[in-house]
């Protein structure tokens, strides 16, 4: 069974990079929230403290200023590392613009193919890690980079080839833990 799909490099590829982006930092987003949250306490905690004592330094406040370094930091670093992949993203687009705009996958039992303006790549299945479906996009992981993959909009296919492509990589890999 081979199963063919393609896709257009500007408008899917940005859209794919920015679910992407989503799927790969989810973790980063909890713990974000953990430290906001641990922050608000502690920093509370320590305002409450510093009124019925009058000082203002006590452990609660030094705590709750750790975690909004924390907090802020990480969040300073998930946005610098969107800034990076969204202009490698653009770079690849602005390099394919004058050329055939279109990336192609080609799966079959054995292998699993890619190709674009650029490159041509195949890999065999031994070559994936696992896969994962997040917001009607299925991500392939190559085996040797935990965050690199293949993406694919699953609405943009055909409900018959879908269904056969699904039904391939379910019988070839094991899907993501969560």
């Amino acid at each position: 069974m081979d199963i063919k799909v393609t896709k257009t490099i500007s408008n899917d590829l940005i859209e794919e990079s920015k679910i992407g982006w989503q799927y790969a930092v989810k973790k980063s987003y909890t713990g974000l929230t953990l430290y906001a949250f641990t922050a608000t306490v502690f920093i509370l905690l320590g305002l409450i403290i510093s009124a019925k004592t009058n000082s203002f330094f006590n452990i609660a406040s030094y705590i709750g200023t750790i975690y909004l370094v924390l907090f802020l930091a990480s969040s300073y670093g998930l946005y610098k590392g969107r800034m990076r992949w969204t202009k490698k993203i653009r770079i690849y687009i602005d390099k394919s613009s004058s050329k055939e705009l279109y990336i192609e996958y080609q799966f079959n039992d054995s292998t699993v193919t890619a190709k674009d303006f650029q490159s041509y790549c195949e890999f065999k299945w031994t070559s994936f890690s696992d896969y994962a479906i997040y917001k009607d996009f299925l991500f392939i992981f190559l085996s040797s980079v935990d965050t690199s993959s293949l993406t694919i909009n699953l609405n943009k296919m055909p409900q018959s080839d879908r269904s056969d492509l699904l039904t391939l990589v379910a019988t070839k890999l094991l899907p993501r833990q969560k």
